[in-house]
């Protein structure tokens, strides 16, 4: 039995592979994509856009089971709808459950869920379309900020980072006499200093400044 050897030339050539250029590049057909035809574009807050169809999900299913979130969960979800969604008679409602539900369990927030929160807060602190007027709203909006400033107490001697900046300037728009407060936010910028960003440090500086303000008013 003959066994055939190949040979060297005999193997088949491999291509060659080259960089394109920016030129031929740039001759190449687009290939078409029918989804991406669309002549009007949705604002962020149009309620019929698809991205906001797993909030209205959301509300209907926590007001069942509501008990089922953490309120570091729920402080997340508030703080990123509160940024695109308006306070207004369709979202107020949903936004006040939330509210409610992150005071009751206020006692297991973390810092960010703290941090969180108080952005909440700031956000929304007038609701439309629940049976409650403003000067009452505000005074609970209020009330709310007491229990977030006292649960950031109780976690004086956490390490978690958090966004301080943010914190100290909600906290200097309505707590500015709280002096216990503001010297827990001086001990957590201590710990985190090096981590801190330039723009941070200025709204930091910021809320500080306007606490003193305030507090001398």
């Amino acid at each position: 039995m003959a066994i055939r050897c190949w040979r060297r030339s005999s193997v088949w050539p491999m291509p060659t592979r080259r960089a394109v250029t920016f030129r031929e590049a740039s001759r190449l057909p687009i290939p078409s994509c029918p989804q991406l035809k669309t002549t009007s574009r949705p604002t962020p807050l149009d309620p019929c856009t698809p991205a906001f169809l797993p909030l209205f999900r959301f509300g209907h299913s926590f007001c069942t089971f509501r008990y089922s979130y953490s309120p570091d969960d729920v402080a997340s979800i508030g703080h990123c709808a509160a940024t695109v969604l308006p306070a207004d008679s369709e979202f107020g409602p949903q936004f006040h459950i939330l509210k409610s539900h992150i005071e009751d369990c206020s006692a297991l927030l973390s810092l960010r869920g703290v941090e969180n929160a108080t952005s909440f807060a700031q956000a929304v602190a007038f609701c439309e379309g629940i049976d409650i007027d403003e000067s009452k709203q505000k005074e609970a909006n209020e009330k709310f900020f007491v229990t977030l400033a006292d649960r950031l107490k109780e976690c004086r001697e956490d390490n978690q980072y958090y966004n301080i900046a943010r914190s100290a300037d909600a906290f200097s728009r309505v707590l500015p006499n709280d002096q216990e407060l503001f010297c827990v936010l001086s001990k957590h910028l201590h710990r985190h200093l090096n981590m801190l960003e330039p723009h941070e440090f200025l709204r930091t500086a910021r809320g500080f400044s306007q606490q003193l303000l305030r507090m001398r008013v």
